[in-house]
Formats: structure tokens, sequence, C-alpha cells
């Protein structure tokens, strides 16, 4: 008789009745020919939702899997599901939306599992939708990695919203996903409420000037965050350092730019290739304890020492 998906959910430990042959190895099928049907598990139940949905079993998918049913029969928990597309140890077929639909459907409610790793994939925005669901449901997930998966404005949005009410997230990494000024609104938004999230990763995310700002004042107010990667944001032109240091959030001296000021606006210029152009840095014998980025040097023109 055929088992139904319930019962081959890792919460029934029953152990399957013995095949009469060897099944083969998920990985032997990543030639392209058809994989057996495994047994047990969150393998089984992986092959039954693929089967179900008319989707394509990928063998690298089945092989992590089978390695993590037999971490569960060994009983340890805390595992981290790792189904990364930058493996370079075995035949990776990247991970789309649509699979990751069928992985957060096997992970629903699953006590062993509370760690995703899904970086280095193709998601998108419909993979997003599918995270959202999961960070909703899953009540035991603490790490989650989306890094590098075209996940876009909106799928951040999603993302961002969904940790409003998620309790257990501690770790996110949306390293390289475009979300952009619109999707970083809403991640520093969600640092205003959520008092579970101690590690938020946006680096190479294409925020803006406005997103970053949003994140510096919220962070004044949260106690809980204890890593913050912003790194390669947008920041257009001067305007961005302009408004930073009309704000007195930045330093002009901890920047290479000098502000001057022209009925009332704050203009830059270069130190060493604006209004001073003909000028440059020579050592002044500042004040080495100061915190200035310029402490020991002094600007000079061309023609004193050359």
């Amino acid at each position: 008789m055929q088992r139904s998906p319930q019962e081959a959910r890792p919460e029934s430990r029953t152990p399957p009745s013995a095949p009469s042959t060897t099944p083969t190895p998920a990985w032997a099928a990543a030639d392209g020919s058809e994989a057996a049907e495994p047994i047990g598990g969150l393998q089984e139940y992986y092959y039954e939702l693929c089967m179900e949905k008319s989707q394509e079993i990928k063998p690298f998918i089945l092989h992590i899997l089978q390695e993590v049913d037999e971490e569960i029969e060994q009983g340890l928990a805390g595992i981290t599901l790792n189904v990364a597309g930058n493996c370079h140890l075995m035949p990776v077929e990247r991970v789309t939306g649509e699979d990751f639909w069928i992985l957060c459907r096997i992970l629903k409610n699953n006590p062993y599992i509370n760690g995703l790793d899904v970086r280095y994939n193709l998601i998108g925005d419909v993979g997003a939708s599918c995270a959202t669901e999961l960070l909703q449901k899953q009540h035991n997930l603490i790490y989650l990695n989306l890094m590098f998966n075209d996940i876009g404005p909106e799928g951040g949005e999603l993302i961002a919203k969904a940790l409003h009410k998620n309790t257990t997230l501690k770790h996110l990494r949306m390293t390289g996903n475009k979300i952009e000024n619109k999707g970083g609104m809403f991640f520093a938004a969600v640092l205003q409420i959520n008092s579970s999230l101690e590690k938020l990763d946006l680096g190479d995310c294409d925020l803006g000037m406005q997103s970053v700002i949003a994140f510096a004042t919220v962070l004044t107010q949260n106690q809980t965050i204890k890593g913050l990667n912003l790194n390669r944001p947008i920041l257009y032109g001067e305007q961005a350092y302009s408004d930073l240091i009309h704000m007195g959030r930045l330093k002009s001296d901890n920047t290479d730019v000098e502000p001057f000021v022209v009925d009332g606006h704050v203009y830059l210029a270069e130190v060493s290739n604006g209004l001073k152009r003909h000028y440059y840095w020579t050592p002044g014998y500042g004040e080495a304890c100061s915190p200035s980025s310029n402490a020991g040097l002094t600007l000079v023109p061309v023609g004193q020492y050359l």
C-alpha cells in the first residue's frame, strides 16, 4: 500500500520496511537519468511532493535530505539544512522558487531542523514568498541564509514584514539580493518591532541613502541587534554626504570632502580634487590620538614644496 505524505513525515519515526533492492544513491542520477525512489523521512516526503506537483526531482536535494535523515536517525537536533548552490563537491542544480516551495513544505513543523541555507540559488521573489510563510509557521527556525538568490524589492518587503511577528529567527543573511532602498526601508522598520533578530546581513543589496539613515536611526533604540552589515550601499553623489553632514550624523573631518555654504545651502568639495585641487596632503604632525581620518596631515599649496 502506498504511504501517504503524512505518514512519511519525519515526526513519525516508524522505520519503513526494507526494500527488495538497494536504492540507487541520489547523486548517481546527476547525469539526468531517473533516480530510484527514496525511502523514509524527508527524502520520501520530498519525492511524493514532487510527484504530486509534477515538479522535477533534483538528485542533489535528495542527497542532502538523505544525509539529514541519517542525522535525525542518530538522534541529532539543531540541524541546518544546507542546500547551497555553490557546492563544488558534487553536481549541483540550482534551487528555483518552485523547488524552495517544496523544501519549505517538508520543513514545516519539523522539530529537528532549525537552520536553512540556500545561498547562491535562484529562488527569486517566488521563493521569498515561501520564506515568508516559513518564517510565520516554522517556530524553531533560528538561521536563514538567502544570499544571492535574485530576490528583489518586493521579495525583500515580504520577508521583512514576516519578521514583524517572528520571535525565533536570530540570524538572517540577505547579501547580494538587490532589494534596493525600498526593501531596505522595510527592514529598517522591522528593527523597531522585532526583538529576536541578532544578526542581519544586507551587504551588496543596493541600499540607498534613505534606508542607511533609517538604520542609523532605529539602531539607537534597538537593544537586540548585535551585527548589521550594510556594506556597498549606493550613495549617489555629493548630496548623500551633504545631507549627513547637515544633519550632524557625519563629521566632515572624517571624510575626504570639505563642506562650504552658498546662500544657505551646504555643498561639498573634494579636498584634493575639488575647490582645492591645487593643494595636496603633507605631514603636519597633528595629534596622534585625534579621531579624525586626516589627523597628522595638512593641506598646502602645490607650489610651496614643488
